[in-house]
């Protein structure tokens, strides 16, 4: 009786599976149960009563996405030491947000902070401080 073999695969399928693999990641299709991280950041700033005070900031993703987050005690910010004021805000993704400040509670462009846009990392850090008149840093 003749032995049947089991057939091998070629190494043309082998390749061919490979090709397809490489192209999928290369476009970034993603599987169906992936999800985007999300995470807290916590933004503060120290309020003294001056007139360029922050008391409001503007988180933008550099797209369609910003949210304008009054610092005001009043207005949902927690009260720290030392003056300081804090918020939470969840944020999705792992880009670079920029932030913008301001004198006043609602992001109004006449009240903007000249030299306080900069970038925030939500990879680098949780904690960040935001000034009137430089860009946001790492709060430790």
């Amino acid at each position: 009786m003749p032995r049947i073999h089991p057939r091998r695969k070629s190494s043309g399928v082998v390749v061919a599976a490979l090709l397809i693999s490489g192209a999928l990641l290369a476009t970034g299709t993603a599987p169906a149960h992936a999800a985007i991280a999300a995470r807290y950041l916590d933004i503060q700033t120290r309020q003294t009563g001056a007139a360029n005070d922050v008391r409001s900031v503007l988180i933008s993703d550099g797209g369609s996405r910003s949210t304008c987050m009054s610092m005001v005690v009043g207005d949902g910010a927690e009260e720290l030491l030392d003056d300081y004021v804090s918020k939470r805000l969840l944020v999705y993704g792992d880009q670079a947000y920029d932030a913008f400040s301001y004198s006043d509670d609602h992001c109004t462009d006449g009240y903007y902070l000249i030299g306080s846009k900069g970038s925030i990392h939500p990879w680098a850090a949780i904690r960040w401080s935001v000034y009137s008149g430089r860009p946001p840093r790492i709060a430790y």
